[in-house]
């Protein structure tokens, strides 16, 4: 619920800090001259009335996967792998690591490539974003959820997950060809697309919106 009132959303966090302080019921706030308004985010709940409510993924947990972040390696070398060769004599004009060759970090004798121990791994001045897919985020069901994960177990574990690597997934989004609308700054509007359990993919609000009135 959303409040146009400063004072009273003032007055509503700090009440929410404090477990004991009572808040108004919904009767209460709505009597006054600050009616309550639903938020964007509640307007965009899908409720379909064709049978059971179903609330949970019979799961006990899951491991997450998140579209632009898993690509981001793929999607990087396919722009970069052509502008330059491991054969040629390269001469920075910006800095040493304009471009650069060297072993993957991590990788033993049964991982190297045709060409050896010697990878691209910096082109353009930009690091190859190798580590990058979605670490393993495991969503666990809380207490109350009958053992199973829950939708509000997902999202409330996803959500912050999600935000804290924020800048990593714009940086990822510019790289994939398939988002026409590239380059993203850092105030773009972003939605996450849940496709399937455990797989989401982020995309920015302007496609996401002209593609739903198709």
């Amino acid at each position: 619920m959303i409040t146009n009132n400063p004072d009273t959303a003032v007055t509503e966090r700090d009440a929410a800090k404090d477990s004991s302080a009572p808040l108004p019921s919904f009767e209460e706030r709505n009597s006054s001259a600050d009616q309550v308004k639903l938020n964007p985010e509640t307007r965009r709940i899908r409720w379909t009335l064709n049978g059971p409510l179903e609330t949970a993924i019979t799961v006990s947990s899951l491991r997450l996967c998140v579209d632009p972040l898993d690509d981001w390696d793929y999607h990087w070398m396919e722009k970069h792998d052509q502008h330059t060769d491991l054969d040629e004599k390269h001469e920075s004009v910006i800095s040493d690591d304009d471009v650069f060759y060297g072993p993957l970090p991590g990788a033993d004798e049964g991982e190297k490539l045709d060409g050896g121990d010697e990878h691209l791994l910096v082109c353009c001045g930009q690091k190859r974003p190798l580590g990058k897919e979605a670490e393993e985020v495991v969503v666990k069901p809380t207490t109350g959820g009958g053992g199973f994960v829950t939708i509000h177990d997902f999202i409330s574990t996803v959500h912050p997950y999600l935000m804290a690597r924020r800048d990593e997934v714009l940086e990822a989004m510019c790289e994939d060809p398939g988002r026409t609308r590239a380059p993203f700054p850092p105030e773009t509007r972003l939605v996450v697309v849940w496709y399937s359990a455990p797989y989401v993919d982020v995309l920015d609000e302007a496609y996401w919106m002209r593609t739903r009135k198709r």
